[in-house]
């Protein structure tokens, strides 16, 4: 077999841990048995399309005069008016089965295409192939990346659509595609406008300000121009959130939890100012990490995808099987690890804990606390990699500096 299908440790040799089989073999059995446990865990399979079903609902309630952001049940549409005018015109382009096979064929296309994105353009390393890159994204904490596909949330196709647009950005300082793709997620909701991170941490600050603004405008234009459509989708944006106590995971979910639970009352600003902070510090972080990078572009896209992801305030799987998935390439590469799928089974086995939890007592305390934790540790490993090789690169410039003058 030539070393070219090879599954590799992290430093470029074969991984050692992998029985002798052929490894793209063993990678697709083990990813079979992984998603065997889900079907274990879950096995009536009770619900899909949750999110699409709701998309559905809502034009179906407009399109008879009702309120399609708070006459349904279960979870409300929390999009703006912009987002279900377009979706009402997508229905009358795409009427009935051929709009439903269109959307789940994009969605399931977008959720699939991501590990390949991440390990062909991304992350880049031998050891990252692409059985093995389908492996991780199945493994993920709480089968974030499953969850994403059963769900049928637009979000997916948005970050398929961002990340593949970044890819000429990356390699090549081309931004143009990205900024159109991201001036449209902006208009679905404003957190995908943390995406502009990208561009910001390459140079462009002023496009990136201007295609933020731009975007982010929509949506005082659509209070002004629909005013009571606006308003019942900030109220049911709210009864959602707030009311539901469905903050996600992520910083402000864990701390809106804690404060839950220590304190019995209802959550208050203070996750919002902790998440605020957290921000604020991420952003300084990668702005310092940014020169410290000059050798180790993987591993610092690595840490910015974590942190974009990680910075929005509300995550949820979709959001989550993102993060995930560089969070395990920036942990591999930061710690240096030789084994990369015994850390991945130190990563997954503990997630099957709070995933049991979650659904057979039906309670959502437990449901996204390792991925926070996963996804938080890989940042703050990264970024302190990052600053030890920009360390390691000063003595040796003193060095050469030294050695000219003389």
């Amino acid at each position: 077999m030539s070393a070219s299908h090879r599954t590799h440790a992290a430093d470029g040799g074969p991984d050692p841990f992998i029985p002798k089989l052929p490894p793209a073999l063993f990678l697709f059995l083990a990813t079979l048995a992984v998603l065997g446990v889900y079907v274990w865990l879950n096995p009536s399979g009770a619900r899909y399309f949750w999110d699409a079903k709701v998309y559905a609902r809502a034009v179906t309630d407009w399109q008879a005069h009702r309120d399609p952001y708070t006459d349904g049940e279960g979870l409300l549409f929390v999009y703006p008016p912009l987002v279900l005018a377009a979706a009402t015109a997508l229905s009358h382009l795409l009427p009935g089965v051929i709009g439903w096979t269109v959307f789940f064929t994009l969605h399931f296309a977008s959720v699939l295409v991501i590990p390949w994105l991440f390990a062909r353009f991304y992350f880049q390393r031998p050891w990252l192939s692409l059985p093995f890159a389908f492996l991780i994204y199945a493994a993920e904490p709480s089968y974030a990346s499953v969850v994403a596909l059963r769900g049928g949330n637009i979000a997916s196709v948005v970050y398929a659509a961002a990340f593949a647009a970044a890819v000429p950005g990356i390699r090549s300082n081309r931004w143009g595609w990205f900024y159109t793709v991201v001036f449209l997620c902006g208009l679905i909701k404003p957190p995908f406008l943390l995406l502009l991170l990208f561009p910001v941490l390459a140079g462009h600050w002023w496009k990136s300000i201007a295609c933020g603004l731009l975007s982010a405008s929509s949506y005082p234009l659509q209070q002004w121009l629909a005013p009571d459509l606006y308003r019942r989708f900030v109220i049911a944006a709210r009864i959602q959130v707030a009311d539901h106590s469905d903050f996600g995971s992520g910083i402000l979910g864990a701390v809106a939890t804690i404060e839950r639970k220590l304190f019995h009352h209802p959550v208050n600003w203070f996750p919002y100012l902790v998440q605020g902070i957290v921000l604020a510090v991420i952003v300084f972080l990668l702005f310092r990490a940014r020169r410290h990078a000059v050798n180790s572009e993987a591993l610092w896209l690595g840490c910015l995808t974590v942190a974009v992801i990680l910075a929005n305030p509300r995550l949820l799987r979709y959001d989550t099987c993102i993060s995930l998935f560089a969070a395990f390439f920036v942990l591999v590469e930061a710690l240096r690890i030789r084994r990369p799928l015994l850390l991945l089974g130190v990563i997954y086995f503990p997630s099957l804990l709070s995933l049991y939890v979650r659904l057979k007592s039906h309670r959502v305390d437990a449901w996204g606390t390792w991925e926070t934790i996963v996804m938080v540790a890989a940042l703050l490993v990264g970024l302190w990699r990052l600053w030890q090789l920009s360390q390691a690169e000063v003595p040796e410039s003193g060095r050469l500096a030294a050695s000219s003058q003389a």
